[in-house]
């Protein structure tokens, strides 16, 4: 009995003591601005949390957590505060958030930082890659307080005078300077970027004049390349030298000097159609097909009985009497001194020459095809012209026409038909046959009126 009385006393007690249920607060709410810059003061205001609770404040951007800005320790009696903090320089412009948290509630509110760009800077400012490599760029904004933020992927990259940008990654392949330039809403900025040949790829040779004459050594040029078509000057090494067609003198060149070498060299074969090769380990690179005359050629002189003007178009390195020591006795041989205006005994002349003129008597009733051996001239040959008659003759064993030949004055090169108009030269030459061609073995009379040079052309 005593425990049932007991019971219910403990029951009437507890009722009561029992509290109502809680009211609900009503949903937190916070308020900033819409728009801050750098160093200003964000001030949040919010309402409708719990009475005296506290209330925990920080920084949101796309749903990434980014730093705790603070705690109000107590709202007040209304469930109100009021709190401040600055513009942190390392925050990049952008829209963030506000989050406040308290034990019963949060509330949160956005807002956008904006930037006033001063200027921007790519880095690195200077760089070097190796042709076909590549470098990779940072874009920074600043205000005009020094404030700066990251812009490298709102910021379009491109680079001068060649090269590729994908995304801030540029590339090129054209050795030399370049100039890397950023955009950024209206603001650039430049780098320079040094594009360095890559390793020895090949050789090229510069196009060679055709034809040549085989044993005779003419002028190559030869260009270290890298695989982007880059002189790669720092290839100081030699090549070995070699011809489609057989051998070349000599067989190795000299040192290149930033990648290049300039030599000379002969073909010792003829040939048609024959190419120079050059080759340094697995790097070679061959010429332009040329074609390579025979070393040596035979011209004959059309002598007729009496005197004959002649010339001879191919180098002996001989004098008269070893030249036409085959001639009938009692031959005569003169060369004529333009400047003297006087001929030249043939006891004087130590050498017949490809381009001079000279007067050849032929005892006897008979003409006589007279032959002679030598090499073709594989460089242009310059005759001194002087005010008055000069001797002539011709620098090809074959037919050569008067077109191919040139006047030079005072650093002016002009047609003989234009030396004529310029009045250098008169419109006359003696024994002139043909009015095209300059025959094989023929010398020629050339009255001149200003001292100049006549070129006369390899064959």
């Amino acid at each position: 009995m005593k425990r049932r009385i007991l019971f219910l006393f403990l029951v009437a007690a507890l009722a009561i003591v029992q509290l109502p249920p809680p009211v609900l607060a009503a949903t937190p709410e916070i308020s900033t601005n819409a728009s801050y810059h750098w160093g200003e003061v964000i001030t949040i205001n919010g309402s409708k949390f719990d009475a005296w609770t506290s209330v925990a404040i920080s920084l949101w951007r796309n749903e990434v957590f980014i730093q705790p800005l603070g705690q109000v320790d107590n709202c007040d009696q209304n469930g109100a505060f009021t709190f401040t903090t600055t513009v942190a320089a390392e925050w990049t412009p952008g829209t963030y958030r506000i989050v406040a948290n308290s034990l019963t509630g949060s509330a949160s509110v956005t807002f956008e930082l904006i930037a006033t760009v001063d200027h921007i800077i790519i880095t690195p400012l200077t760089a070097a890659i190796v042709a076909g490599g590549s470098q990779t760029y940072t874009a920074t904004a600043y205000d005009g307080l020094g404030n700066s933020w990251g812009v490298t992927s709102q910021t379009s990259f491109s680079i001068s005078p060649d090269g590729s940008v994908v995304g801030s990654n540029v590339s090129a392949s054209i050795a030399g300077p370049h100039l890397v330039t950023g955009l950024y809403i209206g603001k650039s900025a430049t780098a320079s970027l040094q594009v360095n040949p890559a390793t020895l790829d090949h050789f090229a040779f510069a196009t060679i004049s055709s034809p040549k004459i085989a044993t005779l050594s003419f002028t190559v040029t030869i260009t270290a390349l890298d695989p982007h078509g880059n002189q790669q000057t720092g290839f100081s090494g030699t090549v070995d030298l070699s011809a489609s067609n057989g051998g070349v003198t000599p067989s190795t060149s000299g040192s290149f000097t930033a990648g290049v070498w300039i030599g000379t060299l002969a073909v010792n074969e003829e040939g048609a159609g024959v190419t120079l090769r050059a080759q340094n380990g697995s790097a070679f690179g061959s010429s332009n097909a040329i074609l390579v005359k025979p070393a040596m050629f035979t011209v004959t002189l059309p002598l007729t009985p009496g005197w004959n003007l002649i010339s001879v178009p191919v180098i002996t390195g001989l004098s008269p009497d070893e030249l036409f020591a085959a001639l009938p006795a009692g031959w005569q041989f003169y060369a004529w001194d333009a400047a003297a205006q006087a001929y030249i005994m043939k006891k004087d002349i130590p050498q017949v020459l490809v381009g001079s003129g000279y007067w050849l008597k032929l005892p006897g009733t008979s003409p006589l095809p007279f032959p002679v051996t030598g090499i073709a001239a594989s460089t242009v040959i310059r005759v001194n012209l002087i005010p008055g008659w000069n001797m002539i003759g011709t620098s090809w064993p074959t037919p050569m026409a008067w077109s191919a030949l040139r006047v030079e004055k005072d650093g002016l090169s002009k047609t003989l038909g234009e030396a004529v108009a310029a009045g250098w030269v008169k419109n006359k030459l003696w024994q002139y046959v043909g009015g095209v061609y300059a025959n094989v073995g023929y010398g020629y009379w050339l009255q001149v009126n200003l001292s100049c040079t006549l070129v006369l052309p390899p064959p």
